[in-house]
């Protein structure tokens, strides 16, 4: 395959991919070595990409199915989310207020209570988990525990050479990760 203009058109003809499909291909084509590819890759973008935000908000108002996010997988769409809120801003054809008018959209779709994971970060950002604050309350003391059960570990796997001498013993400990030690 050469790259072409028609290249992207004709792809999504044989291999019958849908808006959304189509635009994440072309996401994933902007990384390629070939330079050409990427241009041609993100002129694709700029032209598919504001049509299929569109259609997506456009859906939600009219009860229309015709976005097509129902059906992709939630990764895909931290993809896109990703391209569109971190990326070169106006880089495909899409503009600040249709991008406030998707996260609307998608904050409809997913409320914060069942928001995916992955998605929570790009859709909620000003919210803090307060239910992993309310679990862990002191983080500090499980690190602790980790570190001493590590240590523990490791002095076993030493074995004897580790109380050789007390010189020993303070290097090997130096050398697992432990700052200062005091006899």
């Amino acid at each position: 395959l050469k790259p072409s203009p028609h290249l992207f058109t004709q792809l999504r003809k044989v291999i019958k991919l849908s808006k959304v499909q189509e635009v994440i291909f072309g996401l994933a084509l902007l990384n390629s070595f070939n330079p050409d590819l990427q241009v041609f890759a993100a002129q694709f973008i700029k032209q598919k990409l504001p049509d299929l935000l569109r259609s997506y908000i456009d859906a939600d108002v009219s009860g229309n199915q015709e976005g097509g996010f129902q059906d992709i997988a939630i990764e895909v769409l931290h993809l896109l989310l990703s391209h569109l809120l971190f990326g070169q801003k106006g880089a495909f054809g899409v503009g600040q207020e249709q991008i406030e008018a998707f996260l609307k959209t998608l904050r409809r779709d997913f409320p914060q209570e069942r928001c995916p994971v992955v998605l929570a970060p790009l859709l909620y950002p000003e919210k803090r988990d307060i239910l992993m604050d309310r679990i862990l309350p002191d983080s500090g003391g499980i690190a602790k525990t980790m570190m001493e059960s590590s240590l523990a570990d490791f002095m076993q796997e030493v074995g004897y050479g580790f109380c050789t001498s007390v010189e020993e013993c303070r290097s090997i400990i130096t050398q697992f990760g432990v700052g200062e030690v005091t006899a």
